[in-house]
């Protein structure tokens, strides 16, 4: 995350040798934190270009890097063995930013060819399976596919028609989640849709909203089971909303996101009957990005940036007894010059982030969130809000060489 903030889904576009190592931050009024170095680019096979990690309930971790040698990989990580999972070669000619991993510990990945075709693949460091590729009705896909740990896949993408969507796949059958077709009146999508063990796939839309001139656009976050239409966990229409951040999604199908609304932030958290805010920027927090992450546990992780200048990775109201790590703090011998944050958060309470310290190592962090956090996190959620939503697909801070 860096200093400044950008959208993914913003009004009008929407718009990856180990070293292992253990680091101890003590944090004011909170216990020390053990953070893990999972990987890092003083390695003689990663170089740098690290992309923000996924993790699985195993605590096993996967990214995309760039190699010593040249091009880049997609990779795994139990914090003792790292596997390539797939290279650039023959088989690949780039890597989307964001592979996801399940529980069984297979790994989803974007990927372009040499031939210029791109698709979905699949793999645990053998030969990969192909999910879905665009030699068929498809024509892109997005950076961030999620896999289930019964193997169903989902992944944003477009078709040969030109129709934005949000599809799942399981084995050789691929299901339309939603779709900007014009049967459901969705015109674009998030890039991110999480799938939980149960089949229930969370995404964030846009809609048309002709009830302004000029016409705008209604944001909003759905969950869609295995059957029936998707249902509509909140939705903002103009001019008060901003953007809306990809949603998370638990076991039981609660989903989790930040809003923003012109110059204020929320962190809203649903499960189809009426949201509650859980935080906002009417205390010491001045915007949230597009990372709101909460497990099964009702533990929340996110970033944001505090109106004393700080910007770091949180799990609770209070910044500093709930502040895992900020720019500037020590870890790994240097200290924490920048750090990308998106998907890395489990049922074990562990989140995994990419870091850049003041020293220029890159690298893959994981640190355990501590159990108090659970009654805070849900104490906090009974209290109402004070402010405004914001709702726009926001990716704030996290765009540079190598993320996309």
């Amino acid at each position: 995350m860096s200093s400044s903030y950008s959208s993914l889904l913003t009004r009008p576009c929407l718009v990856a040798w180990i070293v292992l190592s253990w680091f101890t931050v003590a944090v004011a009024g909170a216990q020390p934190f053990v953070f893990r170095n999972y990987a890092d680019s003083t390695s003689p096979l990663l170089g740098t270009q690290f992309s923000e990690p996924a993790i699985n309930d195993q605590g096993v971790v996967t990214f995309r890097a760039g190699l010593d040698a040249g091009g880049s990989g997609v990779f795994r990580s139990d914090g003792a063995t790292l596997t390539t999972v797939a290279q650039t070669g023959a088989a690949y000619s780039s890597f989307g930013a964001y592979p996801g991993i399940n529980n069984t510990g297979a790994v989803v990945f974007q990927a372009g060819r040499p031939n210029g075709t791109s698709g979905i693949f699949s793999g645990t460091g053998g030969a990969a399976s192909t999910i879905l590729d665009s030699t068929g009705t498809f024509a892109t896909f997005g950076a961030g596919p999620t896999i289930a740990s019964t193997g169903v896949v989902a992944t944003s993408g477009t078709l040969d028609s030109g129709a934005a969507g949000v599809f799942t796949v399981s084995g050789a059958t691929v299901t339309t989640v939603a779709s900007s077709d014009g049967s459901e009146g969705f015109s674009r999508f998030g890039a991110y849709a999480p799938i939980n063990q149960s089949g229930k796939t969370a995404f964030a839309a846009a809609t048309p909203y002709f009830a302004s001139f000029p016409p705008g656009e209604t944001f909003g976050v759905y969950v869609k089971g295995v059957a029936g239409p998707a249902v509509p966990i909140a939705s903002y229409d103009p001019p008060t909303i901003s953007g809306i951040g990809d949603p998370s999604l638990t076991s039981d199908g609660t989903v989790a996101f930040s809003a923003q609304f012109g110059s204020t932030y929320k962190i809203v958290r649903g499960n189809g009957g009426p949201v509650t805010t859980i935080l906002d920027t009417s205390g010491p927090f001045s915007a949230f990005d597009s990372t709101t992450l909460l497990n099964d546990n009702g533990i929340l992780a996110f970033d944001a940036a505090l109106d004393n200048g700080h910007q770091g990775i949180y799990f609770g109201p209070d910044p500093v007894k709930n502040k895992l790590i900020e720019v500037g703090d020590p870890l790994f011998g240097s200290t924490l010059a920048d750090w990308f944050f998106y998907r890395g958060f489990n049922n074990r309470n562990e989140v995994a982030f990419e870091y850049v310290l003041n020293n220029g190592v890159q690298g893959i962090a994981v640190v355990q969130v501590p159990e108090p956090a659970a009654p805070l996190l849900l104490a906090c959620a009974a209290v109402p809000m004070l402010r405004r939503r914001r709702v726009r697909i926001r990716r704030m801070g996290k765009k540079r060489n190598g993320h996309s």
